[in-house]
């Protein structure tokens, strides 16, 4: 019979997901628990949710993962979740949704507390600086040109 091995990790993500159309739907009257339900359905998933903030088109969010899962099925479950439940809660309408692309990237420990400073500051970053600009920037850093 094979051996089962302990794994010992430290998978820290930073997840860039934006509202469906860029639709401003995070508003400051229901952010709060649209930050809710996002961590709560991310917890289902088995993520520890480390930072979440962000403005009104998109969220950052810091997820420490398990490595039992497909990163990219959890997120897509965590999402599909979250959506529901706020269109339940928040937009009875159901008109809010996810875009169908979304940036994920890992994040090294000696990261951690820039990426959870950069997170919490998202507001005055946007006072400077678009989602769009931010967004590409964010590829560019991690190699990623689409």
């Amino acid at each position: 019979m094979a051996e089962k091995y302990k794994v010992l990790y430290n998978i820290r993500l930073h997840l860039i997901i934006g509202t469906a159309n860029r639709l401003p739907l995070i508003l400051p009257d229901n952010e709060k628990q649209l930050f809710a339900i996002v961590k709560e359905c991310f917890h289902n998933q088995n993520f520890k949710v480390e930072a979440i903030n962000g403005s009104k088109e998109h969220l950052h969010l810091l997820l420490q993962a398990s490595p039992n899962w497909v990163i990219s099925d959890a997120i897509d479950m965590a999402l599909n979740e979250s959506k529901n439940v706020i269109n339940e809660a928040l937009f009875p309408a159901h008109s809010f949704d996810w875009h169908t692309e979304y940036g994920v990237y890992s994040v090294s420990q000696s990261q951690v507390e820039r990426l959870i400073d950069y997170i919490e500051k998202q507001k005055q970053v946007h006072s400077r600086k678009s989602f769009i600009t931010e967004w590409k920037e964010f590829q560019n850093v991690h190699g990623i040109n689409p």
